[in-house]
């Protein structure tokens, strides 16, 4: 749990063709400084999966992970119905056919599977490193205080 995360959610949508992945992800964080305020994010998100890459678009402006054989295209508008037409633009400039889970179940294992794929790269570079119990309950006493409830 991260103290400075208040909120989120994310939807996953796979469209009725079975070949194209649609998602929504919403976070509430707190920002620090002497005066705590809070930051909404929505991201959204249109992705296809070609047999050895895949393609999204997303109006997603602090990062997306992807690597050599993923190409993102970042378009900063929050109008979901503009970054699907893009996405279906991008589409129609592809050789070849995006390939078709044949259930949700299957987006989902192919979704888990890059997820530990981008985490193992971190981890290569360095970004993760193994904390002792100490070093953690040191960390632990440096988060900020639960905000306080908004009166009903």
């Amino acid at each position: 749990m991260n103290p400075v995360v208040l909120d989120e959610g994310k939807i996953s949508y796979l469209h009725k063709n079975n070949s194209y992945v649609g998602m929504v992800l919403y976070s509430k964080s707190r920002l620090g400084g002497s005066a705590y305020r809070t930051l909404d994010r929505t991201i959204i998100v249109f992705t296809a999966v070609f047999k050895d890459r895949s393609l999204s678009v997303t109006n997603n402006k602090l990062g997306f992970d992807h690597d050599s054989n993923q190409k993102v295209i970042r378009i900063y508008r929050d109008d979901a119905s503009f970054l699907y037409d893009e996405f279906l633009r991008a589409l129609k400039r592809e050789s070849e056919q995006p390939i078709v889970f044949f259930n949700q179940e299957q987006m989902r294992q192919w979704f888990d599977s890059r997820q530990i794929q981008w985490f193992e790269m971190r981890v290569e570079r360095g970004l993760y490193v193994k904390m002792t119990d100490g070093e953690i309950e040191q960390a632990r006493r440096k988060i900020p205080p639960p905000l306080p409830k908004a009166a009903s």
